[in-house]
């Protein structure tokens, strides 16, 4: 075959996959309203881990797994950058220079700090330092100094998101 029609049919594919995640925005949109209505966290951890069991067992436990898990986790997150958008979490930041610091501690496994740093990336959020050391227990620490809006929805949205994914959360 082809390398033209190899890639063509991953175009084809790649359109699909558009297709079906803004069909899940919107039936994320009409969750995050419910929630709103009902008065219910954002934040589901039963529910990402359900989601991310089932893609486990959808794909078995061959190599693309973790990667599978690594592209779930990120899109949950994203979802739930948009979720805080609707519906913001409070935040007092303890700087009035546009941006902040925050430590984290999460579980060390293979895209851990990109699945952590993706809403930043979503919210146009600049990151101007970022520094992490493994900790015992399969830990990382990670220590991220940013710049953005402070006031801006998506900033706000972004800090919720890395609140709820950390295991330990400290805006400095």
């Amino acid at each position: 075959m082809e390398l033209k029609n190899l890639r063509e049919q991953i175009d084809q594919i790649d359109h699909e996959i558009i297709i079906r995640i803004l069909q899940r925005r919107e039936l994320i949109r009409q969750v995050a309203e419910y929630k709103t209505e009902h008065h219910l966290p954002v934040f589901a951890p039963d529910r990402e881990q359900q989601v991310l069991s089932k893609v486990g067992e959808q794909v078995g436990h061959d190599n693309i797994n973790p990667g599978l898990k690594l592209v779930y986790g990120i899109l949950m997150d994203l979802n739930k950058l948009y979720e805080y958008q609707i519906q913001p979490k409070e935040f007092e930041i303890p700087t009035a220079l546009g941006g902040a610091s925050v430590r984290a501690i999460l579980s060390d496994h293979p895209g851990a700090l990109t699945r952590y740093l993706s809403p930043l990336a979503a919210a146009d959020i600049s990151i101007t330092g970022i520094h992490s050391q493994a900790m015992p227990g399969g830990k990382m620490a990670v220590d991220i100094e940013m710049v953005g809006k402070i006031q801006d929805p998506g900033f706000i949205a972004a800090l919720s998101v890395l609140s709820d994914t950390a295991e330990q959360f400290t805006l400095l």
